[in-house]
């Protein structure tokens, strides 16, 4: 009996593939996607034609005569447990107890100590141009930062900043800082200012409590209970993650392609070219340019370009043949619902046409980014996890 992929894992794949355009500072997502989805900060775009997708089927007899998996029923992965602490408990009470507080527009200085500003806008990392974008409104309060779940000095970045304007900053994170692609790095910053605002909070009262509406939720104490069981409840969600992400990487690391299938190679190039046409045409220059702005010269994007098809192919190769082995598909249901959730939150935001357009965009992006989580998800019940 074929296993299929849960509609919690589509709910994640979405999460993790069109998370494009919407990278949070303070949550950012970081995912195996495949060459052909957008990275964040570029727009969208469409394969013309049809579709290029068609030569990612993997529709060989035996995989195992293009990879060696590793001993993957016996994985031991080690990774650092996430706790729900009384700092988050009481942070979560305190962004409660504001937004249910009386607020007064700064508007005749920039934002100082003590004031909560709102912002949307986009990052680029110094050292290799790459970018993010920050779409969804976000919430920091200067000199509360860290409470909130912010790099250290982060929300000093802030300072000065005025409701309505382009607000600019580099920020240096930390070494130890807890998500590895932001850890160490240099970002600079272009913030639009939304709001600056004086929060006077409410007061934590059984009243206060009672406003809220929660179920069986009357008291103080029960309220610190019930946030203790979010914050819980969060951090399994994040240990998971963490141990699938490791799970991940055991794999990679642990497993040897034998030789490349040359039509999938191929495809992956074919892809990453049409995405250069596309971009190339939209910038008004030829693909030659592009590639030489982007990459310093066309033998460094062929050579850059291989390279990510071939990191690709392996890891569909590994992926693919767990898969047959352990008797998991993507169902039409989940594709279906993880096309249209990706349609409605990136593809008509984009522009890209109609539901067609995007998948034949990203049509392999959703299968094996679903049936990856799936594997994930059949291998975290069996994997060994020693917790640090």
């Amino acid at each position: 009996m074929k296993k299929t992929v849960c509609a919690f894992l589509s709910l994640l794949i979405l999460t993790a593939l069109f998370s494009c355009g919407k990278t949070n500072e303070k949550n950012s997502v970081e995912t195996q996607n495949n060459n052909q989805t957008t990275s964040a900060g570029d727009e969208a775009y469409v394969i013309q034609g049809p579709s290029i997708q068609e030569g990612l089927e993997y529709d060989y007899d035996n995989l195992s005569d293009f990879v060696n998996v590793c001993d993957y029923r016996n994985l031991t992965v080690k990774v650092k447990k996430i706790e729900a602490t009384e700092a988050e408990i009481n942070s979560m009470i305190n962004s409660a107890l504001e937004k249910a507080g009386e607020s007064k527009a700064v508007t005749d200085r920039g934002a100082a100590a003590g004031d909560t500003v709102t912002f949307t806008g986009k990052g680029v990392f110094n050292d290799d141009k790459d970018t993010f974008n920050i779409s969804e409104e976000t919430n920091i309060t200067i000199g509360k930062g860290k409470e909130q779940g912010f790099a250290t000095g982060f929300d000093e970045c802030f300072i000065g900043a005025k409701q309505g304007t382009e607000f600019s900053f580099v920020y240096k994170y930390p070494d130890d800082y807890s998500h590895d692609k932001f850890a160490g790095r240099t970002v600079s910053f272009t913030m639009n200012i939304s709001s600056v605002k004086i929060i006077n909070p409410a007061e934590l009262n059984d009243e206060f409590v009672k406003s809220l509406k929660l179920d069986s939720v009357n008291t103080v104490d029960e309220y610190k209970e019930y946030c203790r069981n979010v914050i819980e409840q969060y951090s399994g969600q994040q240990n998971k993650q963490s141990v699938q992400n490791e799970i991940f990487s055991a794999l990679l690391e642990n497993s040897t392609v034998k030789k490349y299938p040359e039509k999938e190679i191929e495809c992956y190039i074919s892809l990453q070219d049409a995405k250069c046409q596309s971009y190339a045409s939209a910038s008004a220059v030829s693909v030659e340019q592009y590639k030489t702005d982007k990459y310093g010269s066309v033998e460094a994007y062929e050579k850059q370009t291989l390279q990510e098809a071939q990191d690709s192919v392996k890891k569909d190769l590994i992926i693919n043949l767990i898969a047959r082995e352990l008797n998991i598909e993507v169902n039409e249901e989940e594709y279906e619902q993880a096309l249209r959730y990706g349609y409605e939150n990136l593809g008509k935001k984009s522009g890209m046409g109609d539901l067609s357009d995007f998948e034949k965009t990203y049509s392999s992006d959703i299968t094996s980014g679903l049936l990856t989580l799936g594997v994930l998800d059949e291998l975290y019940n069996t994997v060994n996890v020693i917790y640090e």
